[in-house]
């Protein structure tokens, strides 16, 4: 009968002084400027209670501090012992399989001491190092906000683990990969730097031409097309009459009538278009961002291109002008265009009004 091995002892590990353990402990964070570059100036900041935000709709470290979820800290640069102390800490809170502390008490007394309370170090500046984002803070993206994405070495942490369970169970398993970070010595960026190396990989999310055209049509409006064949057979009549006219088209009434048909034409197709768009914007509406179907600082004439109620008289004078200036300004091959002037505009607008009224 074979023999059964006797378990191996464990290593007992000789704690480092209490004064240590709290020098150490008292810059633990959530997040390091280290994890973004870990040659940048040490700092980090380190939440409480009072930072959770519950329902984000993603997992974020606020969000399951909410959940009364404790993340693992970490150091903001590691010197002398650091690695050492923190390494304590976590055996003196979670075990360990092959070594246990002579005295965790001396640990766990330490952390109660110095972990206390927000913290933030080194965040008077950003450092050169450190990535920046703008981010508009208005619809007029003239206001912006700089922030500078961290990572939380316990977030990674939390989640490889949960990973790990999944994959563990029946569940469709969840591809993940390794990524290198730190350099020659990733310990440079933190303790936790193994839970930061690995990524999940995910299918990327189908296009959906639809709502992007959605987004497109809530912050930039609709954009006003002519359709070429119709200004193709508009430009050829035009150019027909100023040739019987000598330089100028004919004001007669039928004359005219031929001209409101293109004008029709034209108007017609693009409100078509107009009324398309405010149904695909109604159909996306809980995809889109804020109360409004479309962007509050979009122009006159694009409110009421896609609200049939904000189609006011100074709209239809708005949007008179617009299409008569699309018009005029529509070029062919060559930079051939209609050869209209400001005078024959303003008569293009006057007859869109007209069709409005």
């Amino acid at each position: 009968m074979a023999k059964t091995k006797a378990p191996k002892a464990k290593k007992v590990l000789e704690p480092l002084s209490q004064e240590y353990y709290q020098e150490v402990f008292k810059d633990l964070v959530h997040f390091s400027f280290k994890t973004v570059n870990s040659n940048t100036v040490p700092g980090g900041i380190r939440l409480t209670s009072e930072d959770a935000v519950p329902e984000l709709g993603y997992i974020t470290a606020r969000g399951l501090l909410s959940e009364g979820v404790l993340l693992e800290l970490d150091y903001i640069k590691n010197y002398g012992k650091v690695a050492t102390a923190l390494k304590h800490m976590r055996i003196a809170k979670h075990g360990s399989k092959t070594e246990t502390l002579a005295d965790p008490e001396v640990v766990l007394k330490a952390s109660a001491l110095a972990v206390t309370g927000r913290l933030e170090i080194g965040t008077d500046s950003v450092a050169p190092r450190l990535r920046q984002i703008l981010l508009p803070l208005d619809h007029s993206r003239q206001r912006y906000l700089s922030v500078t994405p961290l990572v939380s070495g316990g977030l990674c942490k939390h989640i490889n683990q949960a990973v790990i369970t999944s994959n563990n169970s029946d569940r469709k398993r969840i591809t993940t990969a390794r990524l290198g970070i730190g350099g020659a010595n990733s310990q440079n960026v933190g303790a936790l730097v193994r839970d930061m190396q690995s990524p999940m990989f995910f299918n990327a999310p189908s296009e959906s031409p639809e709502l992007k055209n959605a987004y497109r049509l809530h912050y930039q409006g609709l954009k006003i097309l002519l359709p070429r064949p119709i200004m193709q057979a508009y430009f050829d009549w035009r150019k027909k009459s100023l040739l019987r006219g000598a330089g100028r088209v004919s004001s007669s009434l039928r004359s005219r009538q031929t001209e409101m048909g293109f004008i029709v034409q034209l108007v017609d197709i693009t409100l078509k278009r107009a009324a398309s768009a405010q149904q695909l914007l109604a159909e996306h509406k809980a995809d889109l961002p804020g109360a409004e179907l479309f962007d509050p600082a979009l122009g006159l004439v694009q409110q009421g291109l896609l609200d049939s109620e904000a189609r006011s008289r100074p709209w239809c004078e708005a949007f008179a002008e617009a299409m008569a200036l699309h018009i005029a300004s529509f070029r062919f091959d060559g930079n051939v265009g209609l050869g209209m002037d400001q005078s024959g505009q303003a008569g293009i607008a006057a007859m869109i009004e007209e069709l409005l009224a």
